[in-house]
């Protein structure tokens, strides 16, 4: 089995700090249970997660980055729920033509 770079995308902004911390740690887990399938997973939750900055005042260099290692590094996206952010990367991710995963029963059916 060819191992996958897999880019995780899903909500993460909110006005409640309760809810950013729930998204973070969704993705995270993803992440995790990605990478115990043998693929190699990138979960920007957590690459930005402890950088002290304002996620609404740098969502537009967010969406940058995730759409560009999209671009440069993946070879398919974990989709995980809408959000103005992942729906954006979905579509880059559909131009490119990369599987979608949004369940990982898709991915341990790889197996």
């Amino acid at each position: 089995m060819k191992k996958l770079r897999i880019y995780v995308c899903g909500p993460i902004t909110d006005t409640d700090e309760s809810i950013v911390k729930n998204n973070i740690e969704t993705a995270r887990k993803i992440g995790e249970k990605i990478l115990k399938l043998g693929h190699l997973p990138y979960v920007p939750h957590t690459h930005f997660n402890g950088w002290n900055l304002d996620m609404f005042v740098a969502y537009d260099l967010f969406q940058a980055h995730g759409e560009d290692m999209i671009e440069q590094w993946a070879d398919a996206i974990f989709f995980i729920a809408p959000s103005n952010g992942a729906n954006l990367e979905r579509e880059k991710a559909e131009s490119l033509g990369l599987k979608i995963f949004t369940s990982l029963e898709e991915l341990e059916s790889l197996q």
